[in-house]
């Protein structure tokens, strides 16, 4: 199985195109004296000190640790004194005489499971503690040999460490990692402060490869005891300047300090680590949480949210913190904190009106009492006042594109009008060049009463494209809305069509406001982007207008979808008179009439397998209506047909469109989910569902009979995530039904079972006819099919464990088992009267019969009675009732297993 850190490295390699967005919850360093709050990102000069330095010896420059080296003082971290450190080739240090677990020891994306690599910050080794990463990644000579100095300089107290790694590259990627070296040269240093203890690493001249821009993934950072005591850089998006890196507690999630060739650090850049060095005095304003532009029409009052952290050693008491808007809008104001305990932080909230259609605010929230440290004690941001238009933007420079996960995701921003409105304009703004076919949603939610997050989607707009912008760029895209009424709080949100990044623009904000910046892979489950690593303050516009006086219908959905018909459900616009309803596809638009009064309106006439646009617009008295407010959806295909016995399927032909391409392999089969990692795919073919690297993972050998088997990608689905197919059989035809088919899983805890639905696939029992583990190689699997249903499902569903390898089935057979005729163990059943009357009976001695299919059948070879006797173990009687057969002779046929007893029987 894999380790946590490889299923880290697939998830990253996941959403590789933009910036990535992690959603574990951001995890607090434990004993290291070193913390994000501290660490700095400048500009600076740097030194060559190869003429200078000690050259550093290695056995080799591709994965080598050194000979413990000397600092040249005593360096303080993480509460241990240091005099020496380890160097090792892939751009870390450790520090102390002893070296690493390994030399090899960088992130890596390639997940093979030949891969012995280890990541430096998810290793729980005690010898990869007291790490310094300035750039760690697997490293290599550059165009000129490596080399490694050190060079200590300074006075006694003062002194400085400096550890250089020169002419080193980036190894292009092995195994699944196809990433080309991205830096051909590359030479960066790390400095130790005696005195201060203060870490910084300074990077020099980098020189860009000539292969693909591709984003790639080191760890840059300082290490302590674990993971989480951890302080790390982090950069999410390959093409965002060095200058743009922020610095966050470990471990990364799935964000790293991303870089591409098309983006070089510029010489000098410096990453700053400070220890933590408490004042007695020290109260600090370490946020200032509003909007970028605010409508003096709808978002007046205006909020301001000020935290306000008491850094210092010391309790502080009756601290004054004063808010001033100054511009375009006058105020002032100032509120008293009546203690605030050493380390605590409080967020205090201020209102102030805005006046005018147009204009610039300068807000600024201080803390007006000294103390021993004045550059913390206030921060500013500027606000733009427009009649209309509400941001959370704050200017127009921008950090990255955010991105998400898959199909359905949707990014949302959180907004609250002076009372009521209508929303008429959402203007998302992108970064970066889109996938190509990239398209979205605008998607509107009313708030929840109860847990204040998005609750009824009010609104989903019809699919666009998402607008391209050149590298490094971006680009708004303002969508038109047909005047959405909404009151105080409500949600807008990006929803993807496609499994793309989508690159939606933020700016940094750390720490994030809470509660205002989500995230939903599902529509009802929403994760706080405050409790992920990357602070994205969304690039989500919007513009508002007066509330319509003949509103729209709002939270169109469409349910009960059948082959032919469907079921439009809305929230009634309270001005309505009625609704003009119609829907499309193609060509042809059907109109509901009567035109309705009221929700749900049921649609019917559709054609099977065919996506729909459906529109509603509100009539209003006078005359009066809404614009049009539209909703998709597609009906089911034509009912599977059943096939009859005997099947067999070895997926050796080209599968076929169903829902998706080639998505099941003949009439009779059905694939949940049609496309994605999690559904079915012949092996060959998983491009066709859009697979995240579909080769990995694939099975040796690849088929049980002929070329081609059925696989399940549980290489790249998350851990739990299922798929189905579904196998639709008529199993009417007298005699005991066989499955048989082949079945591969090398390793791990994804698992298939095969479970059994008698209804057409409504309902499936609860317990499973196989449950199958691992299995190295293809091996034989049968069960008995109980049941003569004419409906059948034989339904194949897979359990990913995002494992080392897929799981994969080939050669099923469907079959009606020919039993024998048992003579002996006929005449040891009795049954009387016979001839029968109206009833007879059926004595069965302790066995096999005992659990027996019981079929009666007439003189023309018709079936007339069936039925499972379900004897006790040790015998029994069962009593046929036979007062409405005409008389004859007929034959009771006593079948269990491959055993078959015969009766005559004669009714009159």
């Amino acid at each position: 199985m894999l380790t946590t850190l490889q299923t880290r490295l697939k998830k990253a390699v996941r959403w590789l195109p933009v910036a990535l967005l992690p959603f574990a919850t951001q995890a607090q360093a434990q004993t290291l004296n070193y913390s994000p709050a501290n660490a700095v990102n400048v500009a600076g000069t740097f030194t060559d000190i190869s003429a200078t330095g000690t050259a550093i010896a290695t056995a080799n420059t591709d994965d080598a640790n050194s000979a413990a080296q000397p600092i040249g003082f005593t360096f303080n971290f993480n509460g241990t004194a240091f005099t020496q450190f380890v160097l090792n080739t892939n751009g870390l240090i450790r520090l102390g005489a002893a070296a690493p677990s390994v030399a090899n020891l960088f992130f890596t994306q390639d997940f093979s499971p030949t891969q012995t690599a280890v990541d430096p910050i998810g290793s729980t080794n005690a010898a990869d503690r007291n790490l310094l990463i300035p750039f760690n990644i697997d490293l290599v000579s550059g165009t000129s040999p490596a080399e490694y100095s050190v060079a200590t300089t300074g006075t006694a107290g003062s002194r400085v460490c400096t550890v250089q790694w020169k002419n080193v590259s980036d190894k292009a990627g092995t195994g699944t990692d196809t990433a080309p070296t991205q830096y051909s040269n590359f030479t960066f240093q790390l400095k130790m402060y005696e005195g201060s203890n203060n870490v910084e690493f300074v990077y020099g001249p980098a020189t860009a490869s000539t292969g693909a821009a591709t984003s790639r993934f080191p760890t840059v950072g300082i290490k302590g005891a674990n993971a989480t005591s951890s302080v790390l850089g982090n950069k999410p998006t390959g093409a965002a300047a060095w200058s743009t890196t922020v610095f966050i507690n470990g471990p990364y999630g799935t964000s790293t300090h991303n870089f591409r060739n098309a983006t070089l650090p510029d010489v000098g850049r410096t990453y700053r680590f400070a220890p933590t060095v408490l004042l007695n005095n020290d109260a600090a304003v370490t946020a200032l949480y509003t909007l970028g532009k605010v409508s003096s029409t709808y978002g007046s009052p205006v909020t301001a949210q000020v935290v306000v952290s008491n850094l210092g050693s010391s309790a502080q008491t009756a601290l004054p913190v004063t808010l001033t808007v100054s511009g375009a809008t006058t105020f002032s104001s100032t509120q008293t904190i009546p203690t605030l305990a050493s380390g605590a932080s409080t967020t205090l909230t201020f209102t102030y009106p805005v006046t005018g259609t147009s204009g610039t605010n300068t807000v600024t929230a201080a803390v007006t009492a000294p103390d021993d440290l004045a550059t913390n004690d206030s921060k500013t941001t500027t606000q733009t006042i427009s009649a209309a238009d509400m941001s959370y933007i704050v200017g127009t420079t921008f950090t990255g594109g955010a991105g998400v996960q898959s199909a359905g995701n949707v990014l949302v921003a959180r907004y609250t009008a002076n009372g009521s409105a209508g929303l008429n304009v959402v203007t998302p703004t992108f970064a970066g060049v889109a996938t190509a076919g990239s398209t979205y949603q605008v998607v509107v939610y009313s708030a929840n009463a109860t847990t204040g997050l998005p609750g009824t989607v009010l609104y989903t707009s019809p699919s666009r494209p998402r607008p391209t912008a050149a590298a490094g760029a971006v680009v708004a895209d303002a969508v038109t809305l047909p005047s959405i009424p909404v009151t105080n709080t409500f949600f807008v949100g990006v929803k993807t069509i496609g499994a793309e990044n989508i690159g939606l623009a933020y700016q940094t904000e750390s720490p994030l406001r809470s509660g205002t910046f989500l995230f939903t892979t599902n529509g009802t489950t929403f994760t706080d982007l405050s409790t992920s690593t990357l602070p994205a303050r969304l690039a989500i516009d919007v513009t508002l207008g007066a509330t319509p006086t003949c509103a729209v219908a709002t939270g169109l959905s469409v349910s009960s979808i059948t082959a032919t018909s469907a079921s439009l459900s809305f929230t009634p616009s309270a001005t309505a008179t009625s609704y003009t309803v119609t829907y499309t596809a193609g060509t042809t638009t059907t109109t509901v009439t009567p035109a309705p009064t009221a929700s749900p309106v049921a649609l019917t006439g559709l054609t099977p397998n065919t996506t729909y646009t459906v529109s509603v617009v509100t009539n209003c008295a006078g005359g009066q209506t809404s614009g049009a407010v539209t909703t998709t959806f597609t009906t089911a295909p034509a009912p599977p047909p059943f096939a009859t016995l005997p099947f067999s399927e070895s997926f050796e032909g080209p599968w076929i469109n169903n829902l998706g391409t080639r998505d099941i392999p003949s009439a009779s089969w059905r694939n949940t989910p049609a496309t994605g990692n999690n559904s079915f795919r012949r092996n060959d073919d998983g491009a066709s569902a859009t697979w995240s690297l579909a080769s990995g993972g694939a099975y040796t050998p690849a088929s049980s009979a002929g070329t081609y088997s059925a696989r399940f990608h549980t290489y790249f689905s998350a851990t739990g995530t299922q798929g189905t197919l579904d196998l639709y059989l008529n199993l009417s035809a007298v005699g005991i039904k066989r499955l048989n088919f082949d079945y591969i899983n090398p390793t791990g805890a994804d698992k298939l079972e095969v479970l059994l639905s008698t209804d057409g696939g409504n309902t499936f029992a609860a317990t499973p006819l196989l449950s199958l583990a691992t299995n190295t190689a293809f091996s034989a699997k049968q069960v008995t099919i109980p049941g003569n249903s004419a409906t059948t499902v034989l339904r194949f569903r897979a359990t990913s464990d995002f494992g080392d390898d897929d799981l994969g089935f080939d050669n099923v057979q469907v079959s009606i088992v020919t039993a024998n005729r048992n003579e002996a163990l006929a005449a040891t059943v009795n049954l009387y009267p016979n001839p029968a009357h109206r009833t007879f009976q059926l004595d069965v001695p302790a066995g096999s019969l005992h659990a027996a299919s019981a079929t009666l059948i007439n003189a023309l070879g018709q079936v007339v009675q069936q039925r499972e006797l379900n004897l006790p173990a040790t015998g029994g009687t069962a009593s046929f009732d036979v007062s409405k057969l005409a008389a004859g002779v007929y034959s009771l046929q006593l079948k269990t297993g491959e055993t078959l007893v015969v009766k005559r029987v004669v009714v009159e």
